[in-house]
């Protein structure tokens, strides 16, 4: 296998493509509802069976002949509530949401893009039941220009175009008579932002992901949270093929998943090297299967065992010139056999496939593997397939074999990947063709004015760059909390507070960044209670000294705990009402007479072990400075 740190992407031709997608904070794109994702049961339930058609063009969009292969039943959840008929396709779309498009285009503004002169709403065609319709609304908003571009550590990545489209119904379950979407989310505004194939290495990958990141949310007008932004990474190299990974959220994933994608296309390169050399030609594989089931009746495996008794089958086929390369790794844990398990997943409905590379293994034992090659005719640099199951679900699998076995002789195919958990990717479906747009002639176009664009232009927000520079200068912050702070979403909370309350910023800013973080960890629902709001109360009841700072992890986990019980309430009930000065100097007093010895052991000495047993009785109702101010000031004058 291809080692990952002996690459040398500029020679492998490596070119990578961002389409950045970010939900935008406003109602649906084509209706009045909500856009709120929601987790109660749902009220109503939609069932359908979609179908490809021909597009304007004639033609039949290939992946969406391949989702119709499937002939899965989709079931639609929604609530009567916040989703309407729009969702559902029993109605027509609604005028654009303007704020949706306002805002995408401030943002092109930012990257110095050009809008165009008229907004033109599209179908894109989806047919893997994300959408009720069969499509996604998409419209084009900018395009880039000679200034559009991002400056990175190795140089410039252009951004070409500006969307503003409809995000899909999630999924909520899958099982074998059909998949259920919730249309909550479908309609949600996302703005898509596509670079040129300007990225040469994953690090540049992830560099670019989250500079754009950081410019969309200085607006201030995007969501925030999981599932909130995608990103697919389109990927080439020499020799191999454009793939696209679908729907990439975890930002810090982004560069792993193009150095697996990277190593999965060399290895696949290597393998039809070796299909090559060995004589390997698309009409050696055959589409001819033998049914093995015989072979297996008193079989060990007993997942075999379980489906022979249903009256299900085993098939078998040769894949002429494949021995010793099913087994092959293609990215950390996935081999060329996991290609074609993946694809049978989808295409069959099976629940994978066994090989040659990989028997005796399961239960199955060597003698069974012994017999099943004659009966195929395998020589001994042919490998073979098992697939068990019913029937014609087995013989779809055997289908798809083979065809994939015919192009993996001849090249890399173009294809949509999912990305995986661990940085990897697996098969999801063909790369679409051009034939998936065409317009929407139920939606109007919308013109976009000058008078629109300057009006946009006077209010456009703070670069992060310039937000950076602002905090260590105006704030006093050290670069190192700046560099935490200036991408957060909550660093607009950060100078409300400190402007408005009037309190010490590096408070403000670790108390953010650092003790929310802590907490969030432990287990306290910091993030999902405290909001702006509440934590703005919180400093001003430290501003007003109602308690000290020390007290607020105490007070933020309370507040995160009972967020409906009032302020003042809870810093009472956790006993962290403020003391006089005189109550606290009696208290030191008293710790220092009841530690008489160690005082006359270590005199000025002791100030530290006394600070701890006197802090065990102030904690959160006195500042620390204070106390230790008082404290060295009454063991100086006891000690005289």
């Amino acid at each position: 296998m291809a080692k990952e740190n002996t690459l040398s992407y500029e020679k492998l031709g490596l070119m990578v493509g961002l389409e950045f997608h970010q939900q935008l904070e406003t109602h649906k794109l084509f209706c009045k509802c909500p856009s709120d994702v929601r987790t109660d049961e749902p009220d109503i339930k939609i069932e359908r069976q979609l179908r490809a058609v021909a597009g304007e063009t004639g033609e039949v969009d290939l992946a969406a002949a391949f989702e119709m292969q499937k002939e899965a039943n989709v079931i639609y959840e929604g609530y009567s509530d916040t989703t309407c008929l729009i969702e559902f396709d029993e109605e027509p779309p609604a005028l654009i949401n303007r704020r949706a498009v306002d805002i995408a285009l401030e943002i092109a503004l930012i990257f110095e893009m050009q809008p165009i002169e008229e907004i033109q709403v599209m179908r894109k065609t989806i047919i893997d039941g994300s959408t009720p319709m069969g499509f996604q609304r998409t419209a084009k908003i900018a395009i880039g220009t000679k200034n559009s571009y991002l400056m990175t550590s190795q140089g410039k990545v252009f951004i070409t175009q500006l969307y503003v489209e409809e995000d899909a119904a999630r999924i909520i379950k899958q099982t074998k008579e059909g998949t259920t979407f919730r249309v909550d989310r479908l309609g949600i505004p996302l703005i898509e932002i596509r670079t040129d194939p300007d990225i040469h290495s994953p690090e540049q990958t992830k560099e670019v992901a989250e500079r754009i990141g950081a410019i969309i949310r200085a607006t201030g007008k995007v969501k925030r949270g999981l599932g909130t932004i995608r990103q697919d990474i389109n990927v080439s190299i020499k020799d191999g093929a454009r793939v696209e990974i679908k729907g990439a959220q975890e930002l810090d994933l982004v560069g792993e998943y193009v150095k697996n994608e990277v190593l999965r296309q060399l290895n696949m390169i290597k393998i039809r090297k070796v299909l090559e050399e060995r004589g390997a030609q698309e009409d050696h594989i055959a589409l001819e299967h033998q049914d093995v089931s015989t072979i297996f009746t008193e079989t060990k495996a007993k997942f075999v065992q379980k489906a022979l008794k249903k009256g299900e089958r085993v098939l078998g086929v040769k894949l002429s010139k494949f021995g010793k390369l099913l087994g092959r790794e293609l990215q950390p844990g996935r081999r060329l056999g996991t290609e074609f398990a993946d694809a049978v997943k989808i295409y069959a409905g099976l629940g994978g496939i066994l090989h040659s590379d990989e028997l005796p293994n399961y239960g199955i034992s060597e003698d069974e593997v012994n017999e099943v090659r004659p009966v195929l005719e395998c020589g001994d640099e042919d490998g073979f397939v098992l697939v068990v199951g019913p029937k014609g679900k087995c013989e779809q699998a055997i289908w798809t074999i083979c065809n994939l076995a015919k192009i993996y002789i001849t090249h890399v195919p173009k294809e949509v990947r999912r990305p995986n958990p661990d940085g990897t990717t697996a098969f999801l479906r063909p790369l679409p063709g051009s034939a998936r747009m065409y317009p929407e002639t139920d939606a109007v176009p919308l013109r976009i004015s000058s008078e629109m664009v300057e009006e946009i232009k006077q209010h456009l927000p703070e670069l992060p760059e310039e937000k950076k520079k602002r905090y260590i200068e105006d704030y006093k912050l050290s670069v190192e909390l700046t560099e935490e702070l200036y991408l957060n979403p909550k660093s607009l909370w950060f100078e409300e507070i400190v402007d408005e309350v009037g309190v010490d910023p590096m408070l403000v800013a670790t108390t953010i960044i650092s003790t929310s973080k802590y907490l969030q960890r432990e287990g306290f629902p910091i993030d999902e209670e405290i909001t702006k709001e509440k934590l703005h109360e919180i400093f001003e009841f430290y501003s007003q000294g109602r308690y000290a700072k020390e007290a607020l992890p105490e007070v933020l986990t309370s507040v995160a705990e009972n967020p409906d019980t009032p302020l003042d309430e809870l810093v009472e009930s956790i006993g962290l009402t403020t003391l006089s000065k005189d109550e606290v100097t009696k208290i030191i007093k008293e710790t220092i007479e009841k530690n008489e010895d160690l005082v006359k052991e270590r005199e000025m000495d002791a100030l530290k072990p006394l600070m701890g047993e006197v802090m065990k009785k102030l904690r959160g109702k006195v500042d620390g400075k204070t106390i230790s101010t008082l404290l060295e000031q009454q063991l100086k004058e006891h000690l005289s």
